[in-house]
């Protein structure tokens, strides 16, 4: 069953009995890593599937928890599903529209196949690579999809209250100026909507780290060592312009949330170990 506590500030993350928990489940961890013996998976039960499954792991004999167990079924990593169960997908088959700002990912693909009202996107600026990627939609959809739609999430292209959920997985990390796309985020959703964004964060920080910006000439200036994370839509990776840390919440707030939470989850037998983080934000009512 997943254990989830919604915390909203770096003194409630290290409170007595939240250290305690942390620290149980750590303790779990590690005994199942030592236990597997060369396993490259364990049994459980997706809830997004609602039936038994075995969850890949990567990372050997110290899994990285975060980006693998990944379901045999809908094909998702553990970060991903926990979003999803944090949105009360249920309420929204019964009408409500979603945006993810990914498009040619496990992800929504899975979202579509489900029957959801599921919109979503690529930055993507390459004329050739966005029509590669469209004949790449259109086969791992089954033709449910055509198109790459092409995004900046600082400026999107959409009407204002158009969804009720937005999923961002980290996306965040990777754009220059995050308070303009949270203000776009704030946008786009209709009052009381949710937006669950995934970014790595750094709980022991008190503050954000800027690893590099774009200078008045339009150049990147790196301020640390340059970092660069997988890209699905790119062989090169993606530079990382941000290391979150809790002032993200408040940047959430200042851009028309209300409610910001970090989720802390957790659901050993659903695939769920490590330390699942999930910012959870609803849009302020106009």
């Amino acid at each position: 069953m997943l254990e989830i506590h919604r915390l909203t500030s770096r003194e409630a993350f290290f409170a007595p009995e939240i250290d305690r928990l942390r620290a149980e489940w750590a303790a779990d961890d590690a005994r199942t890593a030592a236990s597997l013996d060369g396993a490259d998976a364990l049994d459980g039960d997706c809830a997004l599937c609602a039936q038994p499954t075995r969850f890949a792991l990567v990372g050997g004999a110290e899994p990285n928890w975060r980006e693998s167990q990944t379901c045999a079924h809908c094909g998702l990593i553990s970060r991903v599903r926990f979003a999803f169960q944090l949105a009360d997908l249920r309420a929204l088959r019964r009408g409500g529209a979603i945006y993810l700002t990914e498009q040619t990912t496990p992800a929504y693909f899975w979202l579509l196949k489900a029957g959801f009202d599921a919109t979503g996107s690529e930055y993507v600026e390459d004329p050739a690579r966005r029509e590669m990627l469209s004949d790449y939609i259109r086969t791992m959809t089954g033709g449910l999809e055509r198109r790459l739609r092409h995004e900046d999430v600082t400026r999107l292209g959409f009407p204002d209250a158009r969804f009720d959920r937005l999923f961002s997985f980290d996306v965040l990390e990777h754009v220059p100026d995050h308070r303009a796309a949270l203000r776009e985020f704030a946008r786009v959703l209709r009052p009381g909507g949710l937006a669950i964004v995934t970014v790595p964060f750094d709980v022991n920080a008190s503050a954000s780290l800027r690893r590099a910006s774009i200078g008045p000439d339009g150049r990147v200036v790196h301020h640390v060592e340059p970092e660069y994370h997988g890209d699905p839509v790119a062989d090169a990776g993606c530079l990382a312009f941000h290391t979150f840390s809790w002032d993200l919440l408040e940047d959430f707030r200042a851009a028309g949330f209300d409610a910001v939470e970090l989720a802390l989850g957790r659901d050993a037998r659903g695939g769920l170990r490590g330390l699942q983080l999930a910012i959870v934000a609803s849009r302020r009512a106009r």
